[in-house]
């Protein structure tokens, strides 16, 4: 459905209002002050930059709806700002995180298993009489 906003200020400012941040950091993020939209200020064109502030922070806004007043608000699409996006970035590297301490802890024992079993090689020695304090005493001891 359409709406009876009809300048891009307008729209800008239903927007503002329908965001989950105040309308100072709305317009903060968008590199404006509320100002430019009040009184005669709202009857002067938008700059190109607001515009694409808009459409890349809040991210689920149709740019047909901003630009022309066509169609719906948001997309269904995407989510309504970039820190949504963001969030779910975030909460992939915290897992990949910790995914990757896993595995550097994995790492770490098996190259302690590697160097029992290189130690078990030598003579007279079976893996199971090769213990954490044998490999410490002998670090860095060259087999001769």
């Amino acid at each position: 459905m359409g709406n009876n906003f009809s300048t891009i200020k307008e729209r800008i400012l239903q927007l503002a209002e329908n965001v989950e941040v105040s309308k100072q950091e709305f317009f903060k993020n968008i590199n404006m002050s509320y100002g430019n939209f009040t009184g005669d200020k709202k009857k002067r064109p938008i700059n190109s930059d607001a515009i694409e502030n808009i459409l890349r922070i809040y991210s689920k806004t149709n740019p047909w709806w901003l630009i022309l007043g066509k169609g719906e608000m948001l997309r269904d699409d995407m989510p309504l700002m970039k820190k949504e996006q963001d969030n779910d970035y975030k909460e992939l590297a915290e897992s990949r995180k910790e995914t990757i301490e896993l595995q550097k802890e994995k790492i770490q024992i098996l190259e302690k298993e590697i160097a029992k079993l290189k130690k078990a090689q030598e003579p007279n020695l079976h893996p199971s009489m090769v213990s954490d304090e044998y490999l410490e005493l002998n670090k860095g001891k060259e087999k001769r």
